[in-house]
């Protein structure tokens, strides 16, 4: 008879370690995703062997004539712990499902609270099961069972594993899918239905309760556990971003052919007219080359827009600090607001604090893509009226401060339909757009430096924008008026450079003539050559003063040619590099590989300008 009743007792554990056993050959033997879940579904399967292994032992201890009453409690007891924190991590499992598919900081913040509170309940119900009695004479003629009050703290929290269990199959459909509410309702109904029946009829003779653990691990295994399942999901999840972002490209490279095409066709048609007409007017001729110098402009800062965007989306833009004159960041705006109002009735101002620091570090390149970006956007809404530009700072700790910038405008408006596509939802601004473009690379540039562009006015009549970028003060000493600084075209005019010799290097003919242009309207002496070859034959007879080198040349490039030169010419004058690239860092990299400076493709003649002060 006492075999019997062993045989009875430890059947369904005898069950349930085959099955855990199952489960864990087929678990282990499949890709496994590393999440919260993951674990603790480990941590379920490591506890059920405990639960079954602690089962055998009590009921080893029961059975026998030899064993001691305290012997008997505490095998008992320790199968109650170990039911306990069963139950614990099951519904650690159910919360941590619960918030899978919030907020990464929510969900951070949330799992946060719930495992200390978790454990602490694990402490207090481990506490109570120590405390509290049990009867081990409760076991029948059929199977050697226990109960008394410790084992109410298993009911209580399995009852609410079930009722939590109900939840999330039940209202949350974006947890648990169709077909798998079916199977995991199952196994929850049987579990539920089975404990109800023990819990009121406690006479009723059935070890099942790793049964029933293992009957929701295998239910959690073919669902939401199942490896391939989550493949499939991750698959289709690809799948669908995949379309949604080919879906966003087709429209990206439609509308981009489109705002390209705008600007070409002002290039491709004026030009055009200015060959065919012939004998046309001195007024004609500069009102269409005004024309095309405009949509060119316009061009160019498109393409730099799209190349930026591409550069941060791959990662590739990477912060790099440095020195740099505040002054500086005044020049370059004023320069680019007089290209981008060129043709339009505008007028502007641009108000500098005195009491800026001269010197600043932090990535100057991203600051004043941010600036002139948001200006840009401004000015493209704005036909006619004004533009007020405002620059200063805040101080903030030690040596720290903020670069303040804010523009305002009066005049312009951004269509409705615009502004409710672009515009009114800061946010999710959709970057398709040309205008929107250029205030969406200036976000995400700011983003970059820890800031954020405000919007001044939120509505589409006379927008504005601000923003305040970290930076570290260098110099703190006051720039003071800086207004008489701001390039003006009739200063540059008058600048040359008589009795200086230049020599280009470029592969490109069309580049040499555009070059060759602007240095002899500056006085200089013009050579020029077309590959790397003929410039070092070029230095081994004639001495220059400045040389504007192209970097990516054919059979030997502007590094290899400088190196080259070098070799020849201990004493070499100012060798600029001439390159397409215009990213941050580029300068360090030219200044690297033994080129005094770099000059953008295409070549502005301000610019130009200022690098050769620079150096002669």
């Amino acid at each position: 008879m006492m075999y019997h009743r062993i045989f009875s007792s430890i059947g369904f554990p005898l069950c349930s370690l085959f099955f855990v056993i199952f489960i864990v050959l087929m678990y282990l033997n499949k890709k496994r995703y590393k999440n919260i879940e993951n674990t603790i579904f480990i941590s379920l399967l490591t506890l059920s062997f405990c639960c079954i292994f602690s089962e055998f032992l009590y009921v080893y201890f029961l059975s026998s004539e030899t064993a001691s009453e305290i012997v008997r409690i505490v095998s008992c007891k320790m199968f109650l712990i170990f039911m306990i924190t069963w139950i614990m991590a099951f519904c650690l499992y159910l919360l941590a499902l619960l918030t899978k598919n919030q907020d990464p900081d929510i969900k951070r913040t949330k799992r946060r609270k719930i495992f200390p509170v978790a454990l602490l309940l694990e402490i207090i119900s481990v506490i109570l099961v120590c405390f509290l009695s049990i009867d081990t004479t409760s076991s029948s003629n059929n199977v050697y069972n226990f109960a008394g009050d410790a084992t109410l703290v298993a009911y209580v929290l399995g009852g609410f594993d079930i009722l939590l269990a109900l939840y999330t199959i039940a209202f949350r459909p974006d947890l648990v899918k169709k077909g798998q509410r079916m199977i995991m309702g199952l196994a929850i109904l049987f579990v539920a239905v089975t404990l109800l029946l023990q819990f009121l009829f406690p006479a009723l003779d059935y070890n099942i309760q790793n049964f029933q653990f293992t009957l929701l691990l295998l239910a959690l295994y073919l669902t939401l556990e199942n490896q391939d399942n989550k493949l499939l999901t991750e698959h289709e999840e690809q799948k669908a971003q995949a379309e949604e972002a080919n879906k966003e490209q087709t429209e990206f490279l439609t509308s981009m052919s489109h705002e390209i095409r705008t600007p070409m066709n002002t290039i491709i048609g004026f030009s055009d007219a200015l060959i065919r007409e012939g004998a046309t007017n001195e007024e004609v001729v500069r009102r269409d080359v005004k024309n095309i110098h405009s949509a060119a402009i316009t061009l160019l800062d498109l393409i730099n827009n799209i190349l930026d965007l591409s550069r941060m989306e791959s990662e590739q833009e990477k912060i790099i600090e440095k020195e740099f004159n505040t002054q500086d960041v005044a020049i370059e705006l004023d320069t680019s607001v007089k290209n981008k109002i060129e043709n339009k009735d505008i007028e502007y101002s641009i108000t500098i604090d005195p009491n800026l620091p001269q010197t600043m570090k932090g990535d100057y390149v991203k600051v004043n893509k941010i600036v002139c970006n948001l200006v840009g956007n401004i000015i493209n809404y704005t036909n006619d009226g004004s533009i007020a530009i405002r620059i200063g700072f805040v101080k903030t700790d030690g040596s720290d401060c903020s670069l303040y910038f804010e523009v305002s405008s009066n005049g312009s408006e951004i269509p409705q339909d615009e502004y409710e596509k672009y515009y009114l939802n800061e946010e999710e601004n959709n970057k398709i757009n040309t205008y929107a473009l250029e205030l969406h690379v200036a976000r995400l540039y700011a983003q970059m430096l820890d800031s954020k562009v405000e919007t001044v006015k939120a509505d589409r009549f006379n927008i504005g924008y601000k923003v305040e970028i970290p930076l570290q003060i260098i110099n703190p000493t006051p720039i003071g008026d800086i207004s008489g600084l701001l390039a003006k075209d009739e200063e540059i005019k008058d600048v040359t450079f008589e009795n200086k010799k230049a020599l280009i290097v470029d592969d490109n003919t069309i580049n040499i003539k555009l070059i060759e242009r602007f240095l002899t309207e500056l006085k200089f002496n013009v050579e020029s050559v077309t590959s790397g070859n003929e410039c070092i034959e070029k230095i081994k007879t004639n001495d220059y003063d400045i040389i504007f080198l192209d970097h990516m040349m054919p059979i030997k490039d502007g590094i290899q040619t400088l190196s080259e030169m070098r070799d020849l010419k201990a004493n070499m004058p100012p060798v600029i590099a001439l390159t397409a690239n215009s990213y941050a860092g580029v300068k360090e990299f030219y200044v690297n590989n033994g080129f005094k400076d770099y000059i953008a493709k295409p070549v502005n003649r301000g610019d130009l300008i200022n690098l050769i002060s620079k150096y002669l």
